[in-house]
């Protein structure tokens, strides 16, 4: 499925299969359901999950980050699985551009004036799956 948001704040459930779900602009709730999904919550901040909450899939979700996008929350990334992409942010080419920010039990990624919380990621963890991160 394909599913883009409007304007204003979407919540957008993808169910079962691989959808590419879009919020667009205003801050979202986007779900992937089960499936590899592609989900990119476009400007503002948003909230996303791969799966439905507290329930990791396995599949290989993507979560899409364009240049702008706010402060952004990802709760079920699911190490060496899951993908994330920075689609033509400019100045932003590998991972070492990015700030982290210990959190404990989650970590803060932040690259300018945006930013991606990974609930339920150590900063550790998440350094030690830097293939997992694409820039285009």
């Amino acid at each position: 499925d394909w599913i883009y948001g409007e304007a204003n704040g979407d919540v957008a459930f993808g169910q079962l299969g691989n959808d590419h779900i879009y919020g667009g602009s205003e801050g979202d709730f986007l779900f992937g359901g089960a499936g590899a999904d592609v989900i990119n919550g476009g400007t503002e901040n948003d909230l996303m999950w791969g799966a439905m909450p507290g329930m990791y899939d396995g599949f290989a979700d993507t979560f899409e980050f364009d240049a702008n996008w706010g402060f952004d929350a990802v709760y079920d990334f699911e190490l060496g699985v899951d993908q994330v992409r920075f689609n033509s942010v400019a100045g932003l080419m590998q991972f070492s551009n990015l700030t982290l920010i210990d959190g404990g039990a989650n970590v803060t990624a932040v690259f300018g004036a945006d930013a991606i919380t990974f609930y339920g990621v150590t900063q550790a963890e998440l350094e030690a799956v830097q293939s997992d991160f694409s820039f285009t």
